[in-house]
């Protein structure tokens, strides 16, 4: 809510970079020209077909009111943050003092980008998917139901933001772990999985995207460091070498818990949650290999890999209070205190990230997107200003903004002396 309360009163009712691709598909729909075309039709490197089908299905119904989008963004965080919350409660209830690092991780203002526009929504629906494939895959009882569940969530994650593709491969572990016989389901998760595969690449082909291998490996670090850092705005090198950090004390957590069985099916759990992170990062990492290094610190990639970071929490709290369970006296102390550390260091990092670096960052620039919104709108904004926070291209965005006006879209939905009824065809 805090989040909520403060960010989105920063958000503009224009559309800006991403979000002005939805504007032929509704030039198309109003022209009665076929939809279902431009909806199928990759983006960027992504076939994020079910968000675009969101954007249009709700936006007939507000006359693409962004702010909705906006508000369907918080709720798929909320709903990930909610079965996160309930997946450490499965395995102990005290683990529910993380119900507040948590939640303060997914809505931290490191994600802004995902916070303040609709495109967000994709990213979160993303999530919220691989999490459920995660969820249904490490039932204690696995049936055909949560299998099929687990397949259906991981197609969802595969058609809503480009690297929710990476739920196949670490949901094949899931499904490769589980109890009883599996050779069928390997098999049925394997083709499933080829196929996503197969329409990833043919996604990233249409931009011809292609990989620097050098290059992964520090843009996967700076990735992974991001979101520990303790700065609005750190150096490479310093992300670099928090990455490498959070990289080495998740690989050392799995193997403390691997080595203790009766820890292995938490760890089976919250190794793939972690695994998840680093699986996106890694594809994050591998598409923006040919791009200057500086691009991985993009506040949306933070969205993609914070899962390695709650993983990293869940891991350190659990073995805590095993060895509160297990010791006596100064042991036991030492325990619940480093628990305690470990809660407020997170919270610590949200709050210092959020409040002394972002907001007053996102606070001043809000006034520079309404101000080149209004001008957009009225037709004087120079090609300098569209560029600054609206789109790289200005000649596009003066021909959609035109489309907007004449369909009474978006910001231009109350606009005064219109007739009709918003969004309606002529």
């Amino acid at each position: 809510m805090a989040a909520f309360s403060l960010l989105f009163p920063l958000t503009v009712s224009l559309p800006t970079w991403d979000q002005w691709d939805m504007v032929p598909v509704w030039e198309a729909y109003f022209t009665g020209h076929r939809v279902l075309p431009l909806l199928f039709a990759p983006y960027n490197g992504h076939f994020n077909v079910i968000p675009r089908a969101i954007f249009f299905l709700v936006g007939r119904m507000t006359s693409w009111n962004l702010g909705v989008e906006v508000v369907g963004a918080y709720l798929l965080c909320a709903a990930s943050v909610c079965l996160l919350v309930n997946m450490l409660a499965e395995w102990d209830r005290r683990l529910l003092l993380l119900a507040a690092p948590f939640a303060a991780l997914a809505f931290s203002f490191n994600q802004y980008e995902d916070l303040m526009t609709g495109i967000g929504l994709g990213q979160h629906l993303q999530n919220l998917a691989e999490l459920l494939t995660i969820f249904w895959l490490t039932r204690r009882e696995p049936s055909r139901n949560h299998f099929l569940a687990a397949a259906g969530s991981a197609t969802i994650a595969t058609f809503s933001w480009g690297v929710g593709v990476a739920a196949w491969p670490v949901g094949l572990i899931a499904v490769a772990t589980s109890p009883g016989p599996k050779t069928r389901r390997v098999a049925i998760w394997i083709a499933g999985g080829g196929a996503a595969l197969y329409a990833a690449q043919s996604a990233a082909d249409s931009v011809d995207i292609y990989t620097v291998w050098s290059n992964v490996a520090p843009s996967f670090l700076v990735l992974l460091g991001n979101p520990f850092a303790f700065s609005a705005f750190p150096t490479l090198r310093t992300a670099v070498l928090l990455g490498a950090a959070a990289f080495a004390v998740f690989i050392v957590l799995c193997v403390i818990f691997w080595r203790v069985p009766s820890r292995r099916p938490f760890l089976r759990t919250w190794g793939l949650v972690g695994l998840l992170g680093l699986a996106n990062g890694g594809l994050v990492a591998m598409a923006r290999s040919t791009s200057p290094l500086e691009n991985c610190l993009r506040s949306h990639y933070i969205t993609a890999v914070f899962f390695a970071g709650l993983a990293i929490l869940a891991l350190c709290s659990r073995g805590l209070l095993d060895l509160s369970d297990t010791g006596g006296g100064r042991r036991k102390f030492a325990a619940l205190a480093g628990l305690a550390a470990v809660c407020a260091f997170a919270m610590s990092q949200v709050v210092t990230v959020s409040a002394t670096g972002w907001y007053p960052t996102l606070s001043s620039w809000a006034v520079t997107v309404e101000d080149n919104s209004r001008k957009i709108m009225a037709g004087t904004a120079t090609d300098q200003e569209i560029r600054q926070s609206h789109y790289p291209k200005p000649a596009d965005v003066r021909k959609y903004v035109e489309v907007l006006r004449r369909y009474r879209l978006a910001a231009f939905a109350e606009e005064p002396g219109q007739r009709g009824l918003p969004g309606s065809r002529p």
